[in-house]
């Protein structure tokens, strides 16, 4: 057997290993509703590989053929056929303690990163519940002159990330890191949950600048 078809079957049995947990967390993502049919990503590493979902797949029906190997290092085939936001993925994987990223695009939490960067004038938000401040504390908001498919994503979001698990990009979605997918999902649903809670106390008429201080001595 040669080195080629060596590394080939190599990759074959990491897939067929990882298929699993990318299609549970694929199809979560899709019935919670944080993606729509094609949108997001989901990406882990292993050595100097990276593998991530395809281009254009369907994140709540991901097939074997959806997760693509590419190279951490340098520029490979597998590029060509990996998700448009892989640079991104790449870079938080590189720059950061993480093993795995997912991106995903929850309404409560997008709709609030606009509010709270146009009215709050914050580029953060703070989660006013127990539980969401408690594990999530501050989640930062970027914003972007293009914030699709641009250099400075692949610059600004991982930069974020080097001291959050998850940050917010203003008007488009999520980024999550984690040592593992599981991790990864969880700080977006405690994100989205968060979003949530604030939603509610904005319609009860509640004064969110003031709740934000009530964890302040945490």
């Amino acid at each position: 057997m040669n080195q080629e078809t060596e590394a080939s079957l190599q990759s074959s049995k990491i897939i067929e290993e990882i298929y699993p947990l990318f299609k549970k967390f694929g199809d979560l993502l899709r019935e919670r509703g944080y993606n729509s049919a094609s949108s997001g990503n989901i990406s882990t590493k292993r050595g100097s590989k990276m593998y991530i979902t395809r281009r254009g797949s369907m994140k709540g029906a991901l097939e074997l053929s959806d997760i693509i190997e590419t190279s951490l290092d340098n520029v490979d085939t597998g590029i060509v056929l990996a998700s448009t936001e892989t640079y991104i993925h790449r870079n938080i994987l590189l720059q950061t303690p993480a093993l795995a990223t997912m991106h995903c695009h929850p309404p409560n939490t997008v709709a609030l990163s606009m509010y709270y960067t146009e009215v709050l004038c914050q580029d953060n938000i703070i989660p006013i519940d127990v539980e969401g401040h408690y594990i999530l504390k501050n989640i930062p908001i970027i914003t972007l002159e293009k914030p699709t498919g641009s250099k400075e994503m692949e610059e600004k979001i991982p930069e974020a990330l080097k001291n959050y698990n998850i940050m917010i990009l203003r008007g488009h979605g999520v980024f999550a890191r984690g040592t593992n997918l599981e991790e990864a999902y969880n700080w977006i649903t405690v994100c989205e949950e968060a979003a949530i809670i604030i939603f509610k106390c904005l319609q009860l008429g509640m004064d969110i600048k003031s709740l934000q201080g009530q964890y302040s001595r945490w």
